[in-house]
């Protein structure tokens, strides 16, 4: 097992003086080992603290004795019980988090007449917490998509706090060294892209904060915006929102539930820091069929919305031997006469 001694994803972060414990037993069967060894070779980013090792009574673990370990071995002798080793480890310090870094550390037994290669097993432990956050909601008569996104350092400085956001026209990825307007500095690859939107002009909203919308050509044609947002405070949460117009006819006027995603990248300056995606169900009803009931078929007029049903012994009129079906276009009601797609 592990645990993380930081405060997690509630009040003032503090990077540094970090710990993760590690749990480990061994000797489940209780069987009888002579000269028994656990081996744990710490992951990169840790250092070794302490440790204690504890033996089972039968009831309980026993009272805990200080270990020290000769390199990555720690000696518990000959043993007949179930052992408890705990190893408390340093994690180094940094000036500032912004993710949570995993750290998977694994331990292996072995004793005197047992395989070279004895029983093992691994941990993996998070520690920090994601300063970036996105959700999104579909907007299906707008042929829109409203993102949130929500940034907070809990209190810790992080130098010009930034966040990227790549919306791309066409449905597939730009080569981004033949493109012209990224800004100098930023490498490409630090950058997500996301297809079949564009940013909905002036639609941004943030207390404080500002956008710079960069143009993405190629060739002279606009095949992208970069969306850039700065003015971040460090004692508050940050949110903004901004909208998305959603390109690809087969999303906004298909027949079916299509996947949109978004990813917002966050920056210190030019480095990456972390980024969040979030995806959203956008349904589209472009032509839909149902059937009515025989209530609802006498009078369809006024049950063309209520009386739907997909039982046909309910909408299947026994006395004249038919069926009433009601038929939308455009139910979503889009206004179709001004629908854009990737190429304008």
């Amino acid at each position: 097992g592990g645990t993380t001694n930081d405060a997690g994803s509630s009040g003032t972060y503090d990077p540094t003086n970090r710990t993760i414990t590690w749990t480990i037993i061994v000797n489940h069967m209780e069987a009888s080992l002579t000269n028994a060894v656990i081996i744990d070779a710490l992951p990169s980013g840790l250092t070794f603290d302490s440790a204690t090792v504890q033996e089972w009574t039968g009831t309980a673990w026993g009272a805990a004795t200080s270990l020290t370990p000769t390199g990555n071995n720690f000696a518990i002798g000959n043993i007949s019980t179930k052992m408890l080793l705990t190893i408390v480890t340093k994690v180094t310090d940094e000036a500032y988090t912004a993710k949570i870094t995993n750290f998977t550390n694994t331990a292996s037994l072995k004793w005197d007449g047992g395989p070279a290669t004895g029983p093992s097993a691994s941990k993996t432990v998070g520690i920090g917490y994601n300063a970036i956050s996105k959700s999104g909601t579909a907007d299906v008569v707008s042929q829109q998509v409203h993102w949130t996104v929500t940034v907070d350092t809990k209190g810790q400085t992080i130098p010009d706090l930034t966040v990227y956001d790549l919306l791309v026209y066409g449905g597939s990825a730009l080569n981004l060294s033949t493109v012209t307007g990224i800004p100098a500095g930023i490498s490409t690859s630090d950058l997500t892209q996301r297809y079949n939107q564009k940013y909905e002009e002036n639609s941004f909203a943030g207390s404080g904060l500002q956008i710079i919308v960069y143009p993405i050509e190629r060739d002279g044609v606009r095949v992208a915006d970069l969306l850039k947002i700065t003015g971040f405070v460090m004692d508050a949460v940050n949110t903004f929102h901004f909208d998305t117009i959603v390109l690809n006819p087969a999303v906004f006027a298909g027949n079916s539930t299509t996947s949109v995603t978004n990813t917002a990248t966050l920056f210190s300056a030019n480095t990456k820091l972390n980024a969040a995606t979030n995806s959203v169900n956008y349904p589209s009803r472009m032509l839909i069929k149902r059937m009515l009931t025989r209530t609802a078929a006498a009078d369809p007029a006024s049950g063309v919305n209520s009386g739907i049903t997909n039982d046909m012994s309910l909408g299947f009129n026994y006395q004249e031997k038919s069926a009433v079906f009601r038929i939308g276009v455009n139910s979503n009601g889009m206004d179709l006469n001004n629908a854009v797609n990737a190429a304008g």
